[in-house]
């Protein structure tokens, strides 16, 4: 009786075993029928139009972005080398300052900040001793 056990439990082994064989074989032809194909048409979709598209688009935004960049520059030139009154200021009397008065006028500026920090901060930390401060020679 013991035989029969044995070879019953074996043919159920060895037709489990061939049915998992056989559901992994169909499990991987559907995956090689199905996603090799969808793989292949996602590589030309981005060959074809993705790439193109993207290249096309950074060379609209770079061009763009010159444009921007010159107008920018033109009107900051035009501002700096003005000099005269302009037709939206009619009753302006007078020239314009010109660059270098702005930086004399920045050179000022930051010469009155420097000393009032100079002043607020005086001897409040190791790097602002007072053997550091400069002094200028008069």
């Amino acid at each position: 009786m013991t035989d029969r056990h044995q070879m019953a439990a074996t043919r159920r082994t060895e037709s489990s075993r061939v049915g998992e064989v056989a559901g992994n074989a169909t499990a991987e032809c559907a995956a090689v029928c199905c996603c090799v194909p969808c793989a292949l048409l996602d590589m030309v979709v981005l060959a074809a139009y993705k790439v193109p598209a993207g290249l096309v688009k950074k060379a609209l935004l770079k061009r763009e972005n010159k444009k921007q960049l010159k107008h920018k520059r033109k009107n900051t030139n035009a501002a700096l080398l003005d000099n005269g009154p302009t037709a939206s200021a009619p009753n302006d009397a007078g020239p314009r300052p010109t660059l270098e008065d702005h930086l004399a006028l920045d050179l000022v500026q930051d010469s009155n900040l420097e000393q009032d920090m100079w002043a607020q901060f005086n001897g409040t930390g190791f790097w602002r001793s007072t053997s550091q401060r400069h002094q200028p020679h008069l």
